[in-house]
């Protein structure tokens, strides 16, 4: 779970409910779920890697996730399985840059090509190349593909890479980057956000400059792959672009101030029909 100790120390002090939870790597399953869904018409906000949402977002039973489901739970499964989507705010075909790349928007990587990797698995180039899964739910790691490495090579060295087969990859020149930012967007607004790499080394912090915050909410009103998103900023030296959108769900939350994207995003739930 992203930042989970920061995440639990936020949801105690602010008095929010919540449970812990694992998923079985060799079954899929949710190791706990059996004592978190106690009532059908409750909400759920969820905090989890890019696997569980991927997991819940597939399956068509509650029986699917949990290992000890019981039949009163079961009775009510189509029920329980709708919060527990709707608390994940994703939508596979606008969080994916193969089809934001064509929506005008000032990205790092406007330059980029996109190869589908099962027919390109041995494709190299001449030149270092940036390379990263088109789709949010991460199949492999973004990464500098060197030049006569094929793709295969790339992604197979990497030991959590899972379903890339089947990914497109996007590929783009090697860009010069200053400094990177989050930030949390929710209806529109720009909650909070921080910095979080700086001249390519880890460096977080919630002071953000100012054209940083008004790039941040300007470009949050060009494009809004859901309700609550997460967006990723590059500061350049041709000027300030967007890196990429994440699934809020899965972001970690850096230096960002915690409590209130928490509230921000609890709101947004209360207010769903």
């Amino acid at each position: 779970m992203a930042n989970r100790e920061d995440t639990i120390e936020v949801l105690v002090r602010f008095g929010f409910a919540h449970d812990s939870f694992g998923v079985l790597a060799t079954s899929g399953k949710v190791l706990n779920l059996e004592n978190i869904l106690t009532d059908p018409e409750e909400r759920f906000i969820v905090r989890g890697g890019t696997r569980l949402y991927s997991l819940v977002k597939a399956a068509g039973e509650i029986g699917e996730l949990g290992e000890r489901i019981s039949p009163d739970q079961a009775k009510f499964g189509a029920r329980y399985l709708h919060q527990l989507k709707r608390g994940i705010f994703y939508d596979e075909r606008k969080f994916d840059q193969a089809y934001y790349a064509g929506q005008g928007l000032p990205l790092l990587n406007g330059d980029a090509t996109m190869y589908p990797v099962a027919a390109n698995l041995k494709r190299t180039f001449d030149r270092d190349k940036f390379i990263k899964p088109s789709k949010d739910e991460k199949a492999f790691d973004a990464g500098i593909l060197a030049a006569g490495e094929t793709i295969d090579a790339f992604i197979s060295r990497q030991p959590q890479a899972r379903g890339w087969l089947d990914e497109t990859a996007v590929i783009a020149p090697c860009k010069a980057i200053t400094a990177e930012y989050r930030f949390f967007v929710v209806e529109g607004e720009v909650v909070t956000g921080s910095l979080y790499r700086f001249a390519g080394n880890a460096n977080f912090s919630a002071n953000i400059p100012g054209e940083l915050q008004a790039a941040a909410v300007a470009f949050a009103r060009l494009y809004q792959p859901h309700a609550v998103f997460t967006m990723d900023l590059a500061e350049t030296s041709d000027g300030i672009r967007i890196i990429e959108y994440n699934c809020w769900n899965a972001s970690r939350l850096y230096a960002a101030d915690a409590a209130r994207i928490f509230h921000a995003v609890q709101d947004y739930m209360m207010g769903l029909e």
